[in-house]
């Protein structure tokens, strides 16, 4: 199983770290329609964002550096503050050597094939998303690379009773499904130092920028 998500990265040996190469925020206005003042949290913004992540082969493990990307995000400043200072490539519980064992275990045998078929699928469904992140060298979108950025995420996978995959770039969702009936409990813990001071500057940046501070 697998759930896709807007996308980060980067290029070259990142050492396991997550390196911000560029780093822009945009406010949209800080007033509404109507010419009222918008309180910080509702000021719309959009995050422009160059970072550089650790990517590792789908099958192994194996370190292979890294990818680049730019990333642009739009909504209200309080939720994209709270979206970019969790990503999953920050949090302790996202596991890519754990994603590289259960792709090895997959391709031994004939269902295990079939279901990394299907989790190619879903990747292809996202290209729109993704896609910039995941080019070859034809231009054209590289299912196996985007496979290269999805983890296994413990906490869904144990919420789930299976496999979750999720992307680099995801977050935790609020609902474990599509009808939005059963609530997921916000899991995301900062693996390390680097990735808290990260998500907290992150946070910090878009919050005073919103209020006009920046």
């Amino acid at each position: 199983m697998s759930q896709d998500g807007d996308g980060t990265g980067g290029d070259g040996d990142t050492g396991g770290g997550v390196l911000v190469l560029s780093d822009d925020v945009v406010v949209h206005g800080r007033h509404d329609a109507e010419g009222n003042r918008l309180e910080p949290e509702e000021v719309v913004t959009e995050r422009r964002l160059g970072v550089r992540m650790p990517m590792t082969a789908h099958d192994t493990g194996r370190p292979l550096g890294g990818m680049r990307a730019a990333i642009s995000y739009e909504q209200p400043a309080v939720e994209l503050a709270d979206q970019l200072s969790s990503l999953c490539a920050l949090c302790k519980h996202w596991d890519q050597r754990a994603r590289a064992a259960y792709v090895a275990q997959c391709n031994r045998t004939k269902a295990g094939i079939q279901e990394l078929n299907r989790i190619r699928i879903t990747l292809f469904k996202a290209v729109d998303r993704i896609g910039d992140q995941h080019e070859g060298d034809d231009g054209e979108f590289d299912a196996e690379h985007a496979l290269g950025a999805l983890g296994v995420c413990h906490p869904l996978t144990d919420a789930c009773n299976e496999i979750v995959l999720t992307h680099q770039g995801s977050g935790c969702p609020a609902f474990l499904d599509e009808n939005n009936t059963q609530p997921f409990t916000y899991s995301y813990e900062a693996r390390d130092k680097e990735a808290d001071v990260l998500g907290s500057r992150t946070y910090d940046r878009i919050m005073r920028k919103a209020q006009g501070k920046e």
